[in-house]
């Protein structure tokens, strides 16, 4: 009972409060604005991804959109999609992509998350996974790394990511994204100045019309 009066509120609050958006006709893009524009916070050098994306991998791996990057290290638990994204981006040295036998969120505990800039979780096909991902990450408290955090409209997964010392979600697009992060790296007036301008533009069709739109 208690849950299901918790999953009302929340839907209201998107709907009234938060003026949530449709869901956009192409939701795998959503999360973009905010990824790129992340390249501006600081130099993206290494970057880390939970669930290899043909928007998000292709975009880290694009020199306009992120000039910065040296190492890409994503990891993925589908074999098939990620032989058909390696097809799709061929060779780059930046690039090394992980395949995890099982859960990523097993993954984490071996990584040296402190080696990234920003850390993407979009990972798995269910909120549970996804949401155990996310709880492993944050059990690590990052220090350096923001991490972003695609479909953050999901209630479990601002759980899980309520033991970061802050949180904000870009409710602008949707699916939302969400920034999570330790200590004072980012200001919250930024961000949501930032939403207000993904609100105002609306949807676009690719990486290169949002680099355009957002610089």
């Amino acid at each position: 009972m208690l849950s299901r009066f918790i999953y009302k509120f929340h839907t209201l609050r998107d709907r009234f409060v938060l003026a949530v958006p449709p869901r956009a006709e192409n939701p795998y893009l959503t999360h973009l604005p905010i990824l790129l524009t992340a390249a501006t916070w600081r130099p993206l050098t290494s970057i880390l991804e939970f669930g290899c994306g043909e928007v998000s991998t292709k975009a880290f791996l694009d020199r306009k959109c992120f000039p910065s990057l040296v190492h890409l290290e994503s990891y993925e638990n589908d074999a098939a999609w990620a032989e058909s994204l390696r097809s799709q981006v061929g060779h780059d040295s930046r690039l090394d992509l992980r395949l995890v036998d099982g859960p990523i969120a097993a993954a984490v505990e071996k990584i040296d998350l402190e080696r990234f800039d920003l850390i993407f979780i979009d990972d798995s096909t269910t909120a549970e996974l996804r949401s155990a991902t996310i709880r492993a990450v944050a059990s690590k408290k990052p220090q350096r790394a923001f991490v972003v955090i695609h479909d953050f409209e999901c209630l479990a997964y601002r759980n899980a990511a309520s033991s970061f010392q802050r949180q904000f979600r870009f409710a602008g697009q949707n699916p939302n994204t969400g920034v999570v992060w330790n200590g004072h790296q980012l200001r919250k007036s930024e961000l949501q100045s930032l939403d207000c301008r993904m609100r105002k533009i609306g949807e676009l069709p690719d990486a290169a019309s949002w680099v355009d739109a957002l610089h």
